[in-house]
């Protein structure tokens, strides 16, 4: 069976904003798993709730929508001579980009500090806290199983190294 919060976070990034009882029954899961789900989503800062107009008869809908501002990625392209990176949010909006020459594709510790210097730019302007992944494409033949660079001819610096930090 899947994981509640894992299905509400997918169905409010496809949907939007939805109330409680619509969640449940988009998700299958019960009303009360949605709402501890809910409740530890809400904890955690990663969506807002709020008490919609009544209707009728009943308790008023409770609307639940992701904060955009929960969580960020850094996403970096490094090219030969380049570093491209952006920031996006939660919603998938491109909050930064910059551009950053390449000191040396040859010298990893000078690529490294390109990269680590880059990744501290664009993460500035967002709020740290929220920082919950970096990634890096790079050019060439990568071990995924073995987490290495194994040849990059655009950067021949990351050759035989660690991918994951």
């Amino acid at each position: 069976m899947a994981d509640p919060t894992v299905a509400i976070l997918e169905t409010l990034a496809r949907r939007g904003p939805a109330d409680r009882a619509w969640l449940a029954e988009a998700t299958g899961f019960s009303p009360a798993t949605v709402g501890r789900a809910v409740s530890r989503l809400r904890r955690d800062g990663i969506v807002r709730e709020w008490t919609g107009t009544p209707t009728g008869l009943g308790r008023p809908p409770r609307f639940v929508e992701l904060d955009g501002r929960s969580a960020f990625v850094v996403g970096i392209d490094a090219g030969g001579h380049t570093l491209r990176a952006a920031v996006g949010d939660f919603h998938g909006t491109i909050r930064t980009r910059t551009t950053r020459p390449i000191r040396d594709p040859t010298d990893r510790e000078a690529l490294l500090g390109d990269i680590v210097a880059l990744v501290d730019e664009v993460a500035a302007s967002s709020e740290r806290s929220a920082l919950r992944a970096v990634v890096v494409g790079v050019s060439g033949i990568v071990d995924h199983a073995g987490d290495r660079v194994l040849l990059s001819p655009d950067l021949p610096g990351l050759d035989g190294g660690p991918l994951a930090a």
